[in-house]
């Protein structure tokens, strides 16, 4: 009997040396074929491969050792198919159909289970804004955009942009213990919010959340923002107006500009484009001067000014920032902003 109970308190010995931040993950894709899994991890934005099983009908495993929650990325195979989560220390459990990973079931990771709860009511907003964006391109394109209606679509999507604005916030503070805080604000808040108001909600996370990467990449960004500051020298940089005429920043010392950030496949980008080509036909150069920079060609161009979302609109005068704007903004705000 003295025996058994050395060998299990010998056991249990065993098992409380295995490390507090150990992780395992067991997966289950239904219709998966027997492939490679690879593990990515995200280090600055980029998915880089830290480990590789194969799938065997079906079914695969990972283990490995996690100093905090951090997003991971599990690809399988050469393909398109992937499942983002975050990865914790514990047991982790996936379960899934291999043509809608997407809708994975995901359990063991509470980091995951917040920020899929938060993205879930992300979406809902998102897609009222989009629904209001697709009505007033619409009406653009087939002639019947009234200026009755196109304040009515502008006042319907501000109020929903404000909704989803108090909603991220009233999330984070409720959160701000857990790592989705920092990476909310990092990736939602950091700019769309004033410079102060942003370093104090930064300084508001509380451990262990602020001692996370994502704690230092928000800080990391707060720095970048402090560049475009109103009051802020212009970068000396070269950007392309609408016509695609290369025009060096400094040249237009004198004169208001806007430098428009967007992408083809943002919808609110497109109506604010609209409202700036019809701006612009009203504007002399003397007045002022536009740019656009599209983030998916000139990347590091938008990095250089710390453009995060889009649509972003910075404003110049004199070789200085004098106003910034993360949103679709109307045709009158951007005349107050450039003195018009």
């Amino acid at each position: 009997m003295r025996k058994i109970a050395l060998l299990a308190f010998a056991a249990i010995g065993l098992y409380s040396c295995q490390p507090s931040n150990s992780f395992t993950i067991k997966g289950d894709v239904t219709g998966a074929p027997n492939q490679t899994v690879y593990l990515l991890k995200i280090d600055e934005n980029q998915p880089k491969p830290i480990d590789s099983v194969q799938i065997e009908n079906g079914k695969f495993a990972f283990e490995g050792i996690v100093e905090q929650p951090e997003i991971y990325v599990l690809q399988f195979g050469k393909q398109d198919k992937t499942i983002a989560l975050f990865i914790e220390a514990g047991k982790i459990d996936i379960k899934a159909n291999f043509d809608s990973l997407q809708a994975a079931t995901i359990k063991g990771s509470k980091a995951h289970d917040l920020m899929m709860g938060y993205s879930d009511k992300l979406g809902e907003y998102q897609t009222r804004m989009e629904a209001v964006s697709a009505k007033f391109q619409e009406a653009y394109y087939n002639g019947t955009l009234t200026a009755e209606n196109e304040a009515a679509l502008r006042a319907e999507y501000e109020v929903i942009s404000k909704e989803l604005g108090t909603y991220i916030l009233g999330f984070v503070n409720q959160n701000l213990t857990s790592v989705v805080a920092p990476y909310i604000i990092a990736n939602q808040l950091a700019d769309t919010m004033d410079i102060v108001r942003l370093e104090n909600l930064a300084a508001s996370i509380k451990a262990p959340a602020s001692e996370t990467v994502y704690a230092k990449d928000l800080n990391e960004r707060i720095a970048k923002q402090k560049k475009i500051a109103v009051g802020q020298p212009a970068p000396e940089i070269t950007l392309p107006d609408p016509d695609g005429n290369m025009i060096s920043l400094s040249s237009l010392r004198g004169k208001y500009v806007l430098i428009d950030f967007w992408a083809a496949w943002c919808g609110p980008c497109k109506m604010q484009g609209t409202i700036i080509e019809n701006l612009a036909k009203e504007v002399t150069d003397d007045q002022a001067k536009f740019c656009k920079v599209n983030v998916d060609e000139e990347g590091q161009l938008a990095a250089t000014f710390g453009v995060q979302s889009i649509p972003t609109l910075l404003f110049y005068k004199d070789g200085k920032v004098i106003d910034k704007a993360v949103g679709v903004r109307d045709a009158n705000a951007l005349k107050r902003a450039l003195g018009i």
